[in-house]
């Protein structure tokens, strides 16, 4: 990409600015005064935060923010402080440790280096199938070529070509995928020991890191639930200074972040440590009494209305999850909900039980169906197969 050598003045439509011209930017003063005009002042970061940070930073910050404007299409996202206190932070070799709760936006933290570095791959460590599918479509609807990595990627050729050429930006990977595991040495794990392709990596992600104590370590006397994660330690290593890592969390208590930061080589001096609160005020808790046994049903009365004139009761009703200790719990808290129903309702979608036992196409069509505020299910009773829906 040709550097954007001059700036009209004139550049003040969307339709002028793409993000190959951002990537393109290495003057400050050109990307200042492109921030200036696209970005609205309303949603634009205090104008004092950025005298905290070098030039090379705030110019990593500005192209950031007038990416992920100019790649989100009409929705027009530019990005929180914290999301470009990290991105700036990585971009310039720090590394980061992202302790936000669920919702916050840490996706953006992976998604915005990602975005300034095309020609480069972004590896992510993600523990479950069903976020690493939400992941990729996320990086994807923002012109970034991701690939999800797991046991159930095909051993096809030209595939696999095409990662080690770097054709994907981002790989979100299983962490068993990275090492020898149970006798089995992964595609993923015979990469990394190709110099050519660890030279194409720039950053490291860590999503979920607190998998790396509650499944990677040994606790209570049991072996690692999956001892891969306890792993990272050597991919880092292997991976070296010059990859950048991030570790994000919405789960790190100071016993579990001691442990990541340990495990992922994160020195104090080099960090960038990012706490927000996880309080969210928009969510109020409270305690549903439980009369007799959980085994009684009735218990769960309250989730649907007190009558049913039309099919417009159910479908107006807000969308919610129970989850269950075990599958029969799950199949028979949903049959029951079911016999609740008028009988015209019954058997359309409306309660629908989420369990690993079901085939992977019933997940998928149940998942999706929940997801969509248009759906047709509207209770979800689940055990912890659902915990990424």
């Amino acid at each position: 990409m040709e550097p954007l050598a001059i700036l009209p003045e004139i550049l003040n439509e969307m339709e002028e600015l793409t993000v190959p011209h951002i990537l393109g930017l290495d003057d400050l003063e050109d990307a200042r005064r492109l921030y200036d005009i696209f970005i609205p002042s309303e949603q634009a970061v205090k104008e004092e935060f950025w005298t905290e940070f070098s030039p090379k930073e705030e110019l990593a910050g500005k192209k950031a923010s007038l990416a992920i404007f100019v790649a989100s299409g009409t929705r027009r996202i530019v990005p929180r402080e914290f999301q470009l206190r990290a991105t700036m932070a990585l971009c310039s070799g720090k590394d980061a440790l992202i302790d936000v709760g669920t919702g916050y936006g840490k996706t953006f933290c992976m998604i915005l280096p990602a975005l300034l570095s095309p020609r480069k791959i972004t590896l992510v460590v993600s523990p479950l199938k069903k976020l690493q599918e939400m992941q990729v479509l996320e990086f994807r609807a923002y012109g970034i070529s991701a690939l999800a990595i797991n046991e159930d990627t095909p051993n096809d050729p030209k595939l696999w070509e095409d990662i080690a050429s770097g054709r994907f930006s981002v790989l979100i990977v299983q962490a068993e995928q990275l090492f020898v595991d149970k006798g089995h040495f992964p595609r993923v794990a015979r990469l990394l020991s190709n110099r050519k392709f660890i030279k194409k990596i720039i950053f490291l992600m860590v999503d979920e890191a607190h998998c790396i104590y509650t499944m990677g370590t040994s606790l209570y006397g049991l072996p690692a639930f999956r001892p891969a994660w306890n792993y990272l330690a050597e991919l880092r290593t292997k991976l070296g200074s010059k990859v950048a890592v991030a570790a994000l969390s919405g789960t790190l208590p100071k016993h579990i972040k001691n442990i990541v930061k340990q495990r992922l080589q994160l020195d104090n001096d080099n960090l960038c440590n990012i706490k927000l609160s996880c309080n969210r005020p928009n969510i109020s808790y409270a305690i549903h009494e439980i009369v007799g046994e959980l085994s009684d049903y009735r218990n769960l009365d309250f989730l649907l209305p007190n009558n049913f004139d039309s099919a417009m009761d159910v479908q107006t009703k807000k969308k919610g999850i129970v989850f269950h200790d075990s599958v029969e719990g799950a199949i028979a808290a949903k049959y029951y909900h079911e016999r609740c129903l008028p009988a015209e309702q019954r058997g359309k979608g409306i309660i629908r039980h989420y369990c690993s036992i079901m085939s992977e196409e019933y997940l998928q069509t149940v998942y999706d169906d929940f997801r969509n505020p248009d759906g047709v299910c509207q209770i979800l009773h689940a055990t912890e197969a659902a915990s990424t829906v």
